[in-house]
């Protein structure tokens, strides 16, 4: 029997940049934190305790234990829309 495997690139970068958000929390030393995504899917995993199988569930684990070290972080679902300004911002301080 095979199982499909459905790829999703979106959330693994969504992931990944948390996972270098946290980093720069850590490097910053912040203690309160405020992490927003635009995915409800992986503000679910990150909130959740499910293990999974899958690239997503390790990069998931991986953010949870690092996020645990470093003291309180807040997971938030934000609407596109109201992600929008947070978008500028980075974008405007990127550049």
């Amino acid at each position: 029997m095979m199982f499909k495997r459905e790829i999703r690139p979106a959330e693994i970068a969504k992931l990944k940049t948390i996972s270098f958000a946290l980093e720069v929390v850590e490097m910053k030393g912040y203690f309160q934190v405020e992490i927003e995504s635009n995915c409800l899917k992986v503000v679910s995993k990150l909130k959740g305790d499910n293990a999974s199988l899958t690239e997503e569930g390790w990069l998931s684990e991986e953010i949870r234990t690092q996020a645990q070290y470093l003291g309180h972080i807040k997971w938030i679902f934000a609407k596109r829309e109201c992600n929008k300004a947070a978008h500028i911002i980075a974008h405007t301080l990127c550049n």
